[in-house]
């Protein structure tokens, strides 16, 4: 028997059907994609790996969960005031942003685009590093602010393991990138180091993050419910608001903290195993071939046509079926991540316990996908405990703007503790 709940989540989960004028084809389809439809018992399964792979990475045993502690125990007071830089690197194009506050608001923002070319992503990480510091001095100078001690929060999108606030050591470059002898380095210090050759300017290097962080600091200026933050675009990885008490990692001096962010890095959710039994031959083959997908088809937004000039890049002259074929696979698909997103993220909301959650949200796949935010809404209701208020609000520029007021909260619990 399927109690209410469950039966809820059941009709709530299910796709619209296919329809083709050949029965025998369509079921071919069904089939083929079947492993791809969860159940409702199966994502009650799902959560209760990733609540275990939770709990395990927070207490520091094996897990596929790495549950990182990015060292920013609080969020903005409303204190920060006057000017503050980011240095966002993830590409091979990289952004200086200055951003002005006032009473812990954004009230003026600068950018500037910078790039870096092929010479400077392999071989020695020191050009590398000396380019990213003359951008910042460029970028410091126009501005006439040479002379401004200004701090800076770094945005570094390779993976790393976070010793402090201020002490990012790179794991592996990802992308492009290969300058091995940056390899196990503080990419902090790689910064300080290239800025004081130069000695042009008053940077003071204060924070690493990555853009999920941002996201979370930057959603909480827009609402200050924000206690997670979500990216959700060519890859997806969230981070949350924790009980500094259940927090076991923690390498610098403790000073009363009630809470501090937890980046989950949950792109590696399953990588040991435990989601195996979710796992089918597309999803197998895609790993293999690191294969991304960013057309989506709908039939809520453009219909048939968007069906019809995607397929015809590839040389496919569609006819009706092949069109609801192409839709329905699309829709499966979606659908699905939709489910695995509000699955982790009912559990965030359950484990913060708080009267209202807000989400906050930034990525491609959530800012252009026209039903995934509809879905994500109604699964997440039904997926954490009965009651509980939540809101999903998109908040742009984690990584740039993110990064500067993750920079002024440094800068303020620095003066606090001198």
């Amino acid at each position: 028997m399927v109690v209410p709940a469950e039966h809820a989540l059941h009709e709530a989960i299910q796709v619209s059907p296919l329809i083709l004028s050949d029965d025998v084809r369509r079921q071919k389809i069904e089939n083929r994609v079947a492993k791809m439809r969860l159940s409702a018992a199966t994502a009650r399964k799902i959560q209760d790996v990733f609540i275990s792979e939770m709990n395990k990475g927070i207490h520091q045993q094996p897990s596929s969960l790495q549950m990182e502690n990015t060292y920013i125990p609080e969020l903005l007071d409303g204190t920060e005031e006057g000017l503050y830089l980011a240095l966002d690197l993830g590409g091979t194009n990289f952004r200086v942003v200055l951003l002005e506050l006032a009473h812990g608001a954004p009230i003026r923002e600068e950018v500037k685009r910078y790039y870096i070319g092929s010479e400077l992503r392999v071989g020695s990480a020191i050009p590398l590093f000396d380019h990213l510091a003359e951008s910042v001095s460029d970028f410091v100078i126009s501005q006439g602010l040479q002379d401004v001690e200004l701090p800076l929060g770094f945005t570094f999108s390779f993976p790393m393991i976070q010793h402090s606030l201020d002490v990012g050591v790179l794991v592996t470059w990802t992308k492009t990138f290969n300058c091995p002898d940056a390899v196990n380095k503080d990419a902090v210090r790689l910064l300080r180091e290239a800025l004081d050759r130069r000695g042009d300017t008053k940077v003071k290097v204060l924070a690493v993050l990555n853009d999920t962080t941002g996201t979370l600091v930057q959603g909480s200026t827009l609402d200050h419910n924000t206690a997670v933050g979500l990216i959700l675009g060519t890859g997806s990885n969230a981070c949350y608001l924790e009980r500094a008490d259940r927090v076991e990692h923690w390498e610098t001096e403790r000073h009363g903290e009630r809470e501090v962010i937890i980046d989950i890095e949950w792109g590696a959710f399953g990588d040991n195993g435990v989601l195996d039994f979710i796992k089918t031959d597309f999803d197998r083959e895609n790993d293999a071939n690191s294969l991304i997908v960013n057309s989506f088809t709908d039939s809520l937004d453009g219909g048939d046509s968007n069906t019809k000039e995607i397929l015809a890049k590839f040389g496919i002259i569609p006819d009706e079926d092949d069109i609801r074929i192409v839709q329905y696979v699309c829709e499966v698909a979606s659908n699905r991540a939709a489910l695995l997103v509000s699955i982790c993220l009912a559990s965030l909301i359950d484990r913060i316990d708080k009267e209202q959650v807000t989400i906050a949200v930034d990525g491609s796949l959530y800012k252009h996908h026209p039903r995934l935010e509809g879905w994500m809404k109604q699964y997440i209701s039904l997926l954490c405990t009965p009651g509980r208020k939540f809101k999903l609000i998109h908040a742009e520029d984690g990584s740039g703007k993110g990064a500067a007021l993750v920079s002024a909260i440094a800068h303020r619990l620095k003066k606090r503790l001198q």
